[in-house]
């Protein structure tokens, strides 16, 4: 059973805080490079940004194998597209009263707000 403070922060920032982003440009952008994961978070970028230095500097075989780094880029591809779709489904569900899939853009279907709508966003989160 989820956490109800765990919950409640959630449902704050996806009223509050969070903007819906389409989940298969993340999905690209994190794929094509790391600083690609800024469009899903910070901290998922500092973390893929870890793991590429020590997969490049620190790889004991030389050349490294070019399916590792394939590996990675789908790993960290398939966390930005489902974090943002986690994302997108509770902005959906808290701030229009969507079912909250994390694929339907609210903008474009001319919804009214459920909660209230604040447009002082952070640019990256």
């Amino acid at each position: 059973m989820l956490n109800p403070e765990f919950i409640e922060d959630t449902k704050h920032k996806a009223i509050h805080t969070w903007r819906w982003k389409n989940p298969f440009i993340a999905g690209i952008l994190a794929f094509l490079h790391p600083l690609g994961m800024l469009y899903t978070s910070l901290i998922a970028t500092i973390i893929y940004i870890i793991v590429w230095t020590i997969y490049v500097y620190f790889f004991p075989i030389r050349p490294r194998p070019w399916f590792i780094s394939l590996i990675i880029s789908l790993i960290f591809a398939y966390y930005a597209y489902w974090e943002t779709r986690w994302k997108n489904g509770a902005i959906e569900m808290w701030r229009y009263g969507l079912p909250g899939n994390g694929l339907t853009d609210p903008k474009k279907l001319g919804l009214e707000l459920k909660g209230p709508d604040k447009k002082r966003y952070l640019w990256i989160f």
